[in-house]
């Protein structure tokens, strides 16, 4: 949903340097010299699965920047309002618009630490802090996603209201 995307931009340019990292590829299994045939026939075993790349480790989000945090706060605000007022789609969108002018300032600050955050970190700090972000946002995703998909299936008619309202806190935000 464009909403949803719009109000985890920053966190999504965090997430991104996660991608750029890959984690290495295991050899293939030495090939291995035919064994003698067993004197009594035995089942066969299946097939080992090959190793799947181990995950990349979300960074410990204790010490992620503070915006980052509070980004992540106003998010699970604004999922918690339109998941309260779902049984009225119109009452959601206006929920949403007001949570987002009474917290105006602090969604400008959060997007001015996260532009003046990314234009001076480092590539590796880049990916650390994505990785708290991730540690971070993994916890609530599910909920996120579901309310998101309930919204837009159940009110139709308001997502483009939602995501206007939602879209506030973009960073074009200044």
């Amino acid at each position: 949903m464009k909403a949803f995307a719009l109000i985890v931009g920053m966190l999504l340019v965090t997430l991104s340097a996660c991608n750029k990292e890959k984690a290495p590829e295991t050899p293939p299994p030495a090939p291995t010299e035919p064994a003698k045939a067993p004197e009594a026939p035995k089942p066969a075993e299946p097939a080992a699965a090959p190793a799947a790349p181990a995950p990349v480790a979300a960074a410990p989000a204790g010490d992620a920047p503070e915006f980052i945090k509070k980004s992540i706060d106003h998010l699970k605000a604004v999922n918690a309002l339109v998941k309260d007022n779902m049984g009225d789609c119109g009452k959601a969108v206006a929920a949403v618009e007001k949570y987002m002018e009474e917290h105006k300032a602090d969604l400008e600050a959060i997007n001015k630490a996260s532009q003046e955050a990314m234009t001076k970190m480092s590539d590796e700090d880049k990916a650390k802090m994505a990785q708290q972000a991730m540690g971070l946002m993994m916890p609530v995703m599910q909920e996120l996603t579901e309310v998101q998909t309930a919204f837009s299936q159940k009110c139709q008619k308001e997502v483009a209201k939602l995501s206007e309202a939602m879209g506030k806190f973009s960073a074009k935000t200044k």
